[in-house]
């Protein structure tokens, strides 16, 4: 088994706006054996100057792969990314009209199928 994570933090305060950022992941992985493996992540971006990622842009991830050679490996993986249900952004639709709130939903689902070639 294996495990990895990493956590950054931009902390920058301006009298106006908080314009903090920050990223973390936590991945847990296993090798069934030499050729075959599995791995599944979690993360997480907020981004204080973006609306939609004040509350999070968050990922899950599952992914496997082979190694048919020592400077090859095969990977196929599947992601969804989403942001939080209840998620606003200010909508402006007109200068002269303040803008309004309008809820936001992002839920992607991405497959990958990868080839890494050490040379």
């Amino acid at each position: 088994m294996f495990l990895e994570g990493e956590y950054i933090s931009v902390m920058l305060d301006y009298d106006e706006e908080d314009i903090d950022k920050s990223f973390y992941y936590g991945l847990a992985g296993y090798n069934f054996n030499e050729d075959f493996f599995g791995y599944a992540t979690y993360s997480t971006i907020k981004d204080q100057q973006v609306n939609f990622l004040k509350d999070g842009l968050k990922s899950i991830v599952i992914g496997a792969g082979y190694r048919p050679t020592f400077g090859i490996v095969i990977k196929a993986e599947y992601g969804n990314y989403f942001i939080s249900e209840g998620t606003t952004i200010p909508l402006m639709i007109d200068p002269a009209i303040p803008p309004i709130d309008a809820n936001i939903e992002l839920d992607f689902t991405n497959i990958s199928l990868a080839i890494s070639v050490i040379f």
